[in-house]
């Protein structure tokens, strides 16, 4: 399950940062969305780590492109690999992720399959490279939304769960909408102050 993966990841000792290459080494025989969760995650949290969203963006960009593109297997560019942040952050994130993670497994189950088939999975890929692109840039709260929208979805493809696919769907939307809005709110505010100091 995808908590026990987390959990034991978490749980290893004596290193100080762990770095993307890292996560590709111990997961390499696992599905595509079960990295894209992990790199997803923890963009929910207010964890206030400076330049995450950056080493997450970057993994789930490349992971769900060749999930779009029916790719099978992590590959992941070596100078993405190489980028890390602190062990003790990822922990604080899983402590913080496991809790919900696991109410979510307790429900989830293998039902309506047809919407975590190999079309469905590419149409989730696109979508992801779309929100991983979101994620990357530095809009204000604008991570955490696209980034709860990939760990709904890629948690029901994990499980199989086209319950859970369609309920990311639905976020899907409402990530691009609110988006749409802080950019449109930022351009706005930018142009007012930019037309009161002309």
């Amino acid at each position: 399950m995808l908590s026990t993966i987390v959990e034991g990841l978490a749980a290893e000792q004596g290193r100080e940062r762990l770095s993307v290459q890292d996560l590709l080494d111990r997961l390499g025989d696992r599905a595509q969305s079960t990295l894209i969760f992990i790199f997803a995650a923890p963009n929910v949290l207010p964890i206030g780590v400076p330049g995450m969203s950056m080493v997450l963006g970057l993994p789930l960009f490349f992971l769900t492109w060749r999930m779009m593109t029916g790719r099978s297997g992590a590959w992941l560019p070596a100078s993405i690999g190489a980028k890390s942040f602190n062990h003790a952050d990822f922990v604080r994130a899983v402590d913080k992720v496991l809790p919900w993670l696991q109410r979510l497994e307790a429900i989830t189950r293998p039902r309506f399959r047809w919407l975590s088939g190999t079309f469905a999975q590419r149409v989730f890929g696109g979508i992801g490279v779309i929100l991983s692109v979101i994620i990357s840039l530095p809009i204000p709260f604008g991570n955490a939304l696209p980034g709860a929208t990939l760990a709904v979805l890629s948690l029901g493809l994990v499980e199989r769960d086209g319950i859970v696919v369609a309920i990311g769907v639905f976020a899907t939307v409402l990530s691009f909408s609110v988006t749409g809005f802080i950019l449109w709110s930022l351009g706005s505010a930018g142009l007012w102050l930019l037309g009161t100091s002309l």
